[in-house]
């Protein structure tokens, strides 16, 4: 089994990337994404609940206020208005909704995970 400290460096790794996948993702224009067909709102929820999970696992001293996880609540709502300068992409109070619900999830999930595996 791997030390915890191989899993935190392994969690910031993905984290790293989820970052750089919903980044692209989010400020690509519009007639260059491939055609998805689950829900707008889903990818969103999705998205940031994977990324305040893994910030919370990888950064777990920093505690809830950590500037991880501060990130990623401010990423969501930065994110839709940058998407008023890319083609064919627009900014949606819905979205940034989606954001903050996947965010309060990934905590949750990330706390319930932390009760279960104590540092």
């Amino acid at each position: 089994m791997p030390s915890r400290d191989t899993l935190r460096t392994l969690a910031r790794a993905a984290f790293a990337v989820a970052v750089l996948v919903v980044v692209v993702g989010s400020l690509t224009p519009a007639a260059e994404m491939p055609e998805i067909t689950v829900s707008d709102k889903i990818q969103h929820f999705a998205a940031y609940a994977g990324l305040a999970f893994l910030a919370l696992v990888a950064w777990r001293r920093q505690g809830l206020f950590g500037w991880p996880l501060m990130s990623v609540v401010a990423a969501g709502p930065a994110i839709e208005i940058l998407q008023l300068l890319v083609p064919g992409r627009s900014a949606s109070l819905g979205d940034a909704a989606a954001d903050i619900a996947g965010v309060v999830i990934g905590v949750l999930c990330a706390f319930g995970l932390r009760r279960l595996a104590p540092a």
